[in-house]
C-alpha cells in the first residue's frame, strides 16, 4: 500500500481526481468525476479503486450509480496540504529574493480549506512594492487572497502587540518563499 500511495503523489491521473475532491468534498458520482477529469473509463476506475484502497475516498452505490466521497483522515488532510503548498510554492518560485519571505497560514496551511476559503499569506519585506508580484501570481487561481504584510521590525514586535495572532501564525505557518 505504501508504494501505491507514493505513486499517486506524482501521477497526473491521480492528482486530477484528488483536486476535484480537494475542491468539493461532497459526494461525487463517477460520471461527474469523469466529466471533470476527461480520463478514460479504465484509467479513472483504476485511480478511484486505488484511492479507495488507500482509504482516502469511499465508494457507495445509490441506485444504479456509484458515488465517491472523501474520508476526512489525517492522511487526506496532509495530502491536501502538500498539494496546495506545492502549487503555491511553484507559483512563487521565480520571485526568489532575499527581500521577501512568504508564509502560508490559515486553512490552506492546515489542509482544511474548502471552496469558501481564502488563501492567507503573511509576507515579511522591507519593500512593499514586491507584494504586487505576489498578487499577480495568485490572480490566475481565481481564489480570494488575504495578504498581511509586515516589515521585519513589525514582525518581531507582533509577539507583544498581537500575541494571539502571532502564536497562531507561528504554530501553523508554512514558508513558501
Amino acid at each position: 500500500m505504501q508504494k501505491r500511495t507514493i505513486n499517486f503523489l506524482f501521477n497526473n491521473s491521480y492528482l486530477s481526481v484528488l483536486k476535484i475532491f480537494f475542491d468539493k468534498s461532497k459526494d461525487l458520482s463517477y460520471k461527474e468525476i469523469q466529466k471533470q477529469t476527461k480520463q478514460s473509463k479504465v484509467t479513472l476506475l483504476t485511480v478511484l479503486e486505488s484511492l479507495c484502497n488507500c482509504n482516502l475516498i469511499s465508494k457507495e452505490k445509490k441506485g444504479n450509480a456509484y458515488f465517491y466521497s472523501v474520508i476526512e483522515s489525517e492522511a487526506y488532510f496532509l495530502l491536501k496540504k502538500a498539494y496546495f503548498i506545492f502549487l503555491f510554492a511553484t507559483l512563487l518560485k521565480d520571485l526568489k529574493t532575499k527581500e521577501l519571505e512568504i508564509y502560508l497560514f490559515g486553512s490552506y496551511a492546515k489542509g482544511t480549506s474548502d471552496k469558501h476559503s481564502d488563501i492567507d499569506l503573511f509576507i515579511v519585506t522591507k519593500n512593499r512594492n514586491l507584494i504586487w508580484g505576489v498578487e499577480s501570481k495568485f490572480k490566475m487561481l481565481n481564489l480570494p487572497l488575504n495578504i498581511i504584510c509586515k516589515t521585519p521590525l513589525e514582525y518581531a514586535s507582533m509577539i507583544k502587540k498581537n500575541p494571539a495572532f502571532y502564536k497562531e501564525l507561528e504554530k501553523n505557518k508554512v514558508r513558501l518563499l
